[in-house]
Order: C-alpha cells, then sequence, then structure tokens
C-alpha cells in the first residue's frame, strides 16, 4: 500500500489547486496601452499619418505609423500621462494628452485638422514721411536743425533766402552784374 500512502497527499493538493484563483498571477502587468483610429473631418481614416508618442515625465518618445485602416497602437506603455502629435502632409498638426494606467488600453481616436491655406501679410512704415492723400500737394516742413546743416559756402542765410526767391520768380541775380563789373 504504498500508492495509497501518496495518494491522500496529492489528492489532498488537487483540491487545494483548484480553490486557489491563480488568473491575477498571469495577469498582472505593470503597462497599459493606446489604441485609435487617426480621421479626416469628414470621418474618413488616415493612413500613412506618424503618431508620436511623448511621455511627458522622461521625455521619452516612440513613432508610429497608422495602418491602412487608419488605426495605431501604443502597447507597453508606463503609467503616466502621454503627450501624442500627429502628422500627415495636407492636414495640420494636432495634439491631444492622454493618461494610461497599469492594465488599461486607452482610446486615442484622433480627428485630424485640415491644413491652413491662408497667409498673413504684416506691413509696417518705419519712415517719418507720411503721404497726403487729401491734397495733391508737394512740400515739406524743415526743423531748425536741418536748416541749420544746409551748405552755405561760405555765404549768409540772408543772400541764400534772396537767391532762392529771385529764381522762383524769374527775375535776374543781382549780384551777377555787379561780379562781371556791369551796371545791369
Amino acid at each position: 500500500m504504498p500508492a495509497s500512502r501518496f495518494a491522500i497527499p496529492l489528492l489532498f493538493l488537487f483540491a487545494l489547486s483548484l480553490t486557489v484563483d491563480t488568473r491575477p498571477l498571469l495577469a498582472q502587468t505593470a503597462t497599459g496601452s493606446i489604441l485609435g483610429t487617426v480621421a479626416d473631418p469628414t470621418g474618413a481614416v488616415v493612413p500613412g499619418a506618424t503618431v508620436t508618442v511623448t511621455s511627458t515625465s522622461t521625455g521619452t518618445s516612440r513613432t508610429i505609423k497608422t495602418t491602412e485602416s487608419g488605426t495605431y497602437s501604443a502597447i507597453a506603455l508606463l503609467p503616466g500621462t502621454y503627450l501624442l502629435t500627429y502628422e500627415q502632409p495636407g492636414f495640420g498638426k494636432g495634439q491631444q494628452t492622454i493618461t494610461v494606467a497599469v492594465g488599461v488600453t486607452v482610446n486615442g481616436d484622433f480627428t485630424m485638422p485640415l491644413a491652413s491655406t491662408s497667409a498673413s501679410v504684416v506691413v509696417t512704415a518705419d519712415s517719418a514721411v507720411a503721404v497726403n492723400t487729401d491734397q495733391a500737394v508737394v512740400n515739406d516742413v524743415m526743423t531748425t536743425k536741418q536748416i541749420e546743416a544746409l551748405p552755405l559756402n561760405g555765404r549768409n542765410s540772408v543772400y541764400r533766402s534772396t537767391v532762392a526767391t529771385t529764381r522762383r520768380s524769374g527775375a535776374a541775380d543781382p549780384t551777377r552784374a555787379s561780379r562781371a563789373g556791369g551796371t545791369g
């Protein structure tokens, strides 16, 4: 009867193993995952889009391409907050933040914005000269410093103002005749 001597303890161990649930031991993982679909504003899937998953706490990142059906999966992610960046030519760049927990698969569906086709032009004027659109007049205002900086070439300012007014009025220059030795 040596077989019966081992049969009772083996039967006891077998009965004990049936009462202990070992499933949690097999299912324990220290990671989570993100599964999602990338679509355009009309709801059509976007194949080949680049999804960059970046951990906000460690700064590590991984890049994933969407499949032909527009889906992607980022598996074995440590628990924490992740910044997801979506890029595809013809679409605007998009971002979303997702928190991953242990043993949880988070939905990462995203709708890509269309690329902006507008352009803006900014024009600034740095000149102190303004254009007068109300009057068709050409004139200028000179400051005292500008007048004092004018070259006089040895002549005084009274002579310069006399020369300027006589030339505009069409009168002869009185100083030319006296320099030439004539009277007029």
